[in-house]
């Protein structure tokens, strides 16, 4: 059901239990919500996205579906086992942030291979390969299409909504990647916490967003375009004031991805940064309340790039 845009709410504190807790005899059932409203798990797919989120009801998200390759495809070797992992026998929405390679290369193998309820995306005009591969296997199945634009919200349950902050209706502005300033953003609400998708949203989409006021304030950000230094631009982090800062990254990429530049305007923030390229997956749950991160591996903590990050508890995920 697609709505109106829900109101904006406080955003509460964010929990990051330690090692030590664990040490000391806690154990993660101490730990963890006893029954989570949103748990939201962004894959290690390399240079690329992917995240799933999954709701207390058993509906299952997934935002983006990482890289394909001639030698490899993240939808079979990542995004599939670990769907099979949670038990997860269908996927309820795929949203495609915009038709880049590295975020929808595995989305035509999620979308053979399991059943799914209908595929969200910008509407953007593009003749990228696999993306119009992925758009193509939809229609063969009969999964229905469905174009989102901001002011929009989806509920997906009673306590969780997705409300998409970009982009705008209409016309899109000519730009210089038409592909990253058109990407999907959106914002998850679970009771009273929030984490913000950005795809590769860049500097223009984020001005936009503030420009005409979106509601991005959130406790958890996954970070644009990888960290790439045309996007976190200082006035977004400001209206988006996140606690803890997500960034999906390819290990020794070729890009540089992360920026030292973004990486301190994290830090000024005061956001705690996890990497996919250092922590492997990282899982944020939420019983509405508060949220709680738990890592497939430790950080290296004592590498520069990780200021401002703290220990969070290490679990192996699959």
């Amino acid at each position: 059901m697609v709505s109106g845009a829900l109101r904006s709410a406080a955003s509460p504190r964010v929990l990051l239990p330690l090692l030590a807790a664990l040490a000391a005899g806690t154990g993660w059932q101490a730990l963890r919500p006893p029954a989570p409203t949103l748990t939201a798990t962004f894959l290690d797919v390399g240079q690329g996205d992917c995240a799933v989120l999954q709701t207390r009801g058993g509906r299952t998200i997934v935002v983006d579906a990482g890289r394909r390759t001639d030698a490899s495809d993240a939808g079979r070797s990542v995004v599939l086992p670990f769907l099979r992992s949670q038990g997860a026998s269908r996927v309820d929405a795929l949203l495609l942030t915009h038709p880049d390679d590295d975020h929808v290369g595995g989305a035509p193998t999620i979308l053979r291979k399991l059943p799914v309820g209908r595929v969200l995306i910008s509407g953007l005009p593009s003749d990228a390969p696999t993306y119009n591969e992925a758009l193509a296997v939809a229609r063969e199945r009969g999964v229905p299409i469905v174009t989102l634009r901001a002011g929009q919200t989806v509920r997906v349950e009673p306590e969780v909504a997705m409300e998409v902050v970009s982009p705008p209706p209409g016309p899109q502005p000519p730009a210089e990647h038409p592909s990253n300033a058109g990407s999907l953003v959106v914002r998850m609400r679970a009771g009273a916490t929030t984490l913000l998708l950005t795809g590769d949203a860049d500097a223009d989409a984020e001005a936009g967003m503030l420009a005409r006021r979106e509601p991005v304030r959130s406790d958890l950000l996954k970070v644009g375009h990888h960290g790439s230094p045309s996007s976190s631009t200082e006035p977004f982090l400001k209206a988006v004031a996140p606690q803890v800062a997500i960034i999906s990254v390819g290990r020794r990429n070729a890009y540089g991805h992360p920026s030292r530049a973004v990486l301190d305007r994290l830090a000024r923030r005061g956001a705690r940064i996890l990497r996919t390229d250092e922590c492997g997956a990282i899982t944020a749950v939420s019983d509405g309340r508060t949220w709680r991160l738990r890592t497939y591996r430790r950080p290296p903590w004592k590498d520069a790039p990780n200021r401002g990050v703290v220990p969070t508890l290490s679990e192996r995920l699959y």
